[in-house]
């Protein structure tokens, strides 16, 4: 093993060993994110908690018996406790914090839609929560447009009843005319005087089934083409209207009834299609359907759980060796490192080191208790996922020797560490999204490593490709722009440290008798490993 690699590994050993010599310590850096990992997945739901509704709203009305609708919403928010007529008295528990929404149906919505205005329902909340609040409008707007579709529907079922009392006193009128048609083909005009009555009694049986709209028609020139089978139907009405209201048939062109015998058949048929058809695919004749173009959608732990082993990942490393830098510089311990016969380059990379063989297995026990035990999906590759939690580990140590440089004591580190976990929460994407974010908040997120450590993961984790290359290729920069970084910082705190100063004041001679003495041990030292004898302890 060549001495450098002796010298970084030297100060890879020291952590670790004073990491095992404190068994309470090990157990709060290994087990105590681990602890909190399997109670955010274990706790967090999937699904957004139902909310006790009140419904005020008359009794026996159409709303009231409607109101059922609600616990069959899309949304899946509103779990209805009780229909009262009270409106204040509902009100006053949602003030004071008995129930979580009421909602106010109209109380004549009949006179307000004949009216040609649409009926509101209003609801109420006391959610402070802008999130909460936008989520309740839209479960909201979602639950009435159910309450629509079933006012559309009832109609339409009451239209549909109607239509097939229509059609059999149409089937009725049908009859009688191919009678009087029939009669005046035949020159029996005794026959068809007879036929005249019933169709004039069958006609003023079909006019009230139809309603305003054909009586509207039926004033109508006729003159266009018929906008359709309703306007069609009711001109041939009024045509047979015309041509019976003649005392005597024989004046009655037989070619005229043989037309409204066709129209009367083909409202037969237009009154067969409408009243097959399902009320509730007229009113909505379009489903929607939601997928992810890759794999089964994303539960709500699942999206979070990347996010949540880079934060806690990153606050380990970056809190361990932050104290550890710092009560070294308390304890004079980096005076000594500073006339060690080892460069700055030794010295940090067997740091950096040091935290890697500490942080990388609680990172693995981490990840394998998220896919393992936990569930979630891991659809890329390991390798990639590893190399992921590598740079950010890599990243978040050197955050760590950056703090150490700039606390004077181990409080201002473990402020500092917080402040870094706090702007990671806030503006790496773990609550919201970057997207949401302009200005500094947007420029805070892409200065943190865990920003593009949790894109990384979720594309890795989630997605099972590579959405995004950016990630990939700026935490590397990041982590090896920290470690220059650092390089350059400790080879200021070197230059200004006391004991080079010291040093530096010697004679030539003792300066190189000092560092040939070092050498020569570090090599015995050497030897003794080589020759399997065991140093003695101390």
């Amino acid at each position: 093993m060549r001495p450098w690699m002796i010298r970084v590994l030297a100060f890879v050993r020291k952590d670790v060993v004073e990491i095992i010599r404190q068994p309470q310590l090990l157990l709060g850096v290994i087990l105590g994110p681990f602890i909190l990992l399997l109670v955010f997945g274990a706790s967090l739901g999937d699904l957004a908690p139902e909310l006790e509704t009140v419904v005020v709203a008359q009794r026996d009305s159409a709303l009231a018996n409607l109101f059922q609708q609600f616990r069959f919403n899309p949304s899946g928010r509103f779990e209805i406790s009780e229909v009262t007529a009270d409106r204040e008295a509902a009100l006053q528990r949602l003030r004071d914090g008995k129930v979580d929404i009421v909602l106010v149906l109209p109380t004549e919505p009949q006179q307000t839609i004949r009216r040609g205005e649409p009926a509101e329902a209003i609801l109420f909340h006391n959610f402070i929560d802008p999130l909460e609040a936008r989520a309740i409008g839209t479960a909201t707007q979602l639950s009435v447009g159910e309450l629509n579709e079933e006012f559309v529907a009832a109609l339409l079922r009451d239209a549909q009843g109607t239509a097939v009392e229509g059609r059999e006193r149409i089937e009725e009128t049908l009859a009688a005319v191919r009678l009087l048609r029939s009669a005046l083909d035949r020159g029996d005009i005794a026959r068809a005087r007879e036929a005249v009555p019933q169709v004039r009694r069958n006609l003023a049986a079909v006019r009230p089934l139809l309603g305003p709209a054909t009586a509207a028609a039926a004033t109508g020139d006729g003159a266009g083409p018929a906008s359709s089978p309703l306007t069609q139907l009711d001109r041939t009405l009024a045509t047979l209207d015309r041509v019976t209201a003649v005392a005597d048939p024989t004046v009655t062109d037989t070619g005229t009834l043989r037309r409204a015998e066709a129209n009367l058949t083909d409202a037969l048929d237009e009154i067969d299609a409408f009243t097959s058809l399902s009320p509730e695919v007229a009113i909505s004749p379009l489903s929607s359907r939601v997928e992810r173009v890759q794999g089964e959608s994303v539960r709500l732990p699942d999206f979070y759980a990347p996010a949540v082993l880079v934060l806690l990942g990153q606050h380990l490393v970056i809190t361990t060796v932050a104290l550890a830098t710092v009560q070294e510089e308390l304890y004079g311990a980096t005076e000594l490192f500073a006339v060690a016969p080892l460069t700055r380059t030794e010295r940090l990379l067997g740091r950096y080191g040091g935290a890697l063989a500490l942080s990388m297995p609680t990172m693995a026990l981490m990840t394998l208790a998220l896919v393992g035990g936990l569930g979630v999906p891991m659809l890329g590759s390991w390798f990639l996922l590893s190399l992921t939690i590598v740079a950010m580990l890599i990243a978040s140590i050197g955050i760590g020797f950056v703090i150490a440089e700039l606390s004077t004591s181990t409080t201002q580190a473990v402020q500092l560490a917080m402040g870094i976990l706090l702007a990671s929460v806030f503006f790496s994407g773990f609550v919201l999204s970057t997207q949401f974010f302009t200005g500094l908040g947007r420029i805070a997120g892409l200065l943190l490593p865990a920003t593009y450590a949790i894109q990384a993961l979720r594309d890795v984790m989630l997605r099972g490709e590579i959405l995004r290359t950016a990630p990939f290729i700026v935490l590397p920069m990041v982590a090896v722009a920290l470690f220059a970084l650092n390089l350059l910082l400790l080879r200021r705190s070197t230059e200004q440290s006391l004991v080079p100063a010291m040093v530096a004041a010697l004679p030539d001679g003792a300066v190189r008798a000092v560092r040939n003495g070092a050498r020569r041990v570090e090599s015995a030292l050497h030897w003794g490993r080589r020759s399997g004898h065991r140093r003695p302890r101390d």
